[in-house]
Parts: C-alpha cells; structure tokens; sequence
C-alpha cells in the first residue's frame, strides 16, 4: 500500500447544495462559481464490480448520482456507494479512511467498504457541510459549512473525529471554502472576505484563534499539502499555486497549470487532488474522465481514464484511499 504522505485535504463545492438539503447559493461577485448545472440528475453511474486486491490504493470519485470507487493507477471500478453518497469527500492518509459529506452529515467509511462505520452531524442542522480535511497525526476532521439564512460561515473540527466539534469563526471571512492540513498540524481555510476578495485563514496547531493571511492570487478550489507547501487552486481553468506563508502573507514561489487531453470550447472546472507527484481531476468535455497529470509540472495529462460513466454524467470531487 502506498502510504507516502500526500497531506490531508479538503474538498469541496463552492455554491451548491446536496439534493433535497436546500437552494445553491447566488455567485458572489468577483469569484468563479464552479459549475453545477443539473447536477441532481439521477442518471447512474456505470455500476461494474470486479475482485480488488484488499490493500490497494483506492480512487473514489463523487459523480450525479453515486460514488465510484477505483482501483489506483488503473481505474478498474471496485465498487460504488449509492447510498449517503455527498457532492464532496475527503480522505486520511494515514489509515485510509474516507469521509463523505451529504447535507449535514459527515459519513465515515473505512478503506473500500460500501458501508460506513460512524456518522457526524453538524450540531445545529442549520447548515449544509462544504468541505473537510482530515489531519492523519490525531484523526482530527475540520469541515466547513455553507453560508444560508444569514447565518455565520463556521469551521468547525472534530477532535480525532468524534463529536462534540470545536466551532471556530472569522469575523473577516465573509463564508468558507476549502481547508487542508500540513505536515505539522496546521489547517489552512480559503474564503472570500466582505470586500469579495479571496483570504487565506490558518489554525495554528495547537491554537484555538484563527489567523487571517493576505492571499493575492484568486482561489475558489482546493487547499492542499504537497509534501512541501501548502497550496490553494483557482479553479477554472485549473491553476495550482504553491505557497510560502510568512505571518500574515502568502507569497506564490510555484504555479502549476493543467490542461485537456483534446481542445474543447470551454475549460471546465476541476477540483484537483494532489497524490505524491501526480495531479488527478476530472478532465475532457463535460468532465466525464479522469486525468494524471504529472506534478508540479502539469501540461497535458500522462494519462486519461475513460468510458466510467454513461451520458450525461460527470465527475465531481475526487480523493485517494491509500
């Protein structure tokens, strides 16, 4: 099993909501809203099951209407999970835990099982979770939540995954986005301030305050550890910067920019997932594959995963179970 550190991160989607769980939220000024339409869809996903060596690196993949799960680099699809299936998920990389979120629920599964082991709720129901990170030293999972009805954009952070979460705010983060852990315990949180500019927020280790750190590069994806830096996504079309975080500012020292196998009319989005050296997001028109592409340097895909889902379907988020 591949176990080289790849850092925890967070994914999630920027403006939607799970079916039945309430209205997406209107686009802010200024920021990329990635896209959804007719996400809710109930076309299925191809459903195939082979045998799958137990141990093996999984790549789970959130679709419209189910989530794949894929053996990793092949992607032989293993199995699906129809149900509490979520838009996002995140993933440990020290035991290979996965972790789904669906409305208000954060649903534990353990490496390759179709059933989950724990659930985890939001205390007071009145949010919609958006996006999670897991931090592999302490089991830790931050998640954060939608902004509705006027209420409070919230971080909030189960202590080595169990409930009750510790709650944390930021009165200069108009809502939350994306999160990811480095190497030493640090959560990092991308947003959008109350001027619509894109702000970086960091939970020290150990500290129960939140930071604000100037970012000057737009973000709406992705916040990510690389075995280096931390890095934050715009995603369309799909850029990585890599970070250097002194204080209060964060200054670019890397970009990583991906491309389509085949020129199509318009970039799509794609949320990306770092793994060792590889980049892995979903790619191609109307983003029904799943593309490598080689990291940092990025181009074109080395590889390209295709004929997973039937028409009309498409990729969303994506994780890796080591």
């Amino acid at each position: 099993m591949n176990r080289g550190f790849i850092g925890a991160l967070c994914l999630g989607v920027t403006f939607a909501l799970l079916a039945g769980c309430g209205e997406p939220q209107n686009q802010t000024a200024g920021v990329s809203a990635v896209p959804r339409s007719a996400i809710y869809n109930r076309q299925s996903a191809v459903s195939g099951i082979r045998k799958h060596p137990s141990g093996d690196d999984l790549l789970y993949a959130t679709t419209r209407s189910s989530i794949l799960m894929l053996s990793y680099p092949d992607g032989a699809i293993t199995g699906t999970i129809n149900k509490n299936r979520g838009l996002d998920l995140c993933s440990n990389a020290s035991n290979g835990d996965v972790f789904v979120l669906a409305g208000s629920y954060i649903y534990h599964y353990t490496h390759g099982a179709k059933k989950p082991k724990n659930t985890l709720m939001e205390p007071s129901s009145l949010y919609d979770f958006q996006g999670c990170a897991v931090n592999p030293s302490n089991g830790d999972i931050a998640a954060t939540n939608t902004l509705t009805n006027n209420n409070t954009t919230k971080l909030l952070v189960f202590p080595g995954g169990s409930s009750p979460p510790q709650l944390y705010t930021d009165p200069n983060v108009r809502y939350f986005l994306f999160c990811g852990y480095d190497d030493s315990g640090n959560l990092f949180i991308d947003g959008i301030d109350y001027s619509d500019h894109p702000i970086l927020a960091e939970l020290p280790a150990g500290s129960g305050t939140l930071q604000d750190i100037s970012l000057g590069v737009s973000a709406d994806g992705t916040v990510q550890w690389d075995g280096e830096h931390i890095t934050v996504e715009n995603t369309t079309p799909p850029i990585i910067y890599q970070l250097a975080i002194s204080g209060s500012n964060a200054t670019v020292i890397g970009t990583t920019k991906i491309r389509n196998q085949t020129k199509t009319k318009n970039t799509p989005y794609a949320l990306t997932y770092i793994y060792d050296n590889v980049v892995i997001a979903s790619e191609g028109k109307g983003n029904r594959r799943i593309g490598y592409w080689n990291y940092p340097a990025g181009g074109k895909p080395t590889q390209v995963l295709s004929g997973l889902l039937r028409k009309n379907n498409h990729f969303l988020s994506l994780a890796v179970s080591p």
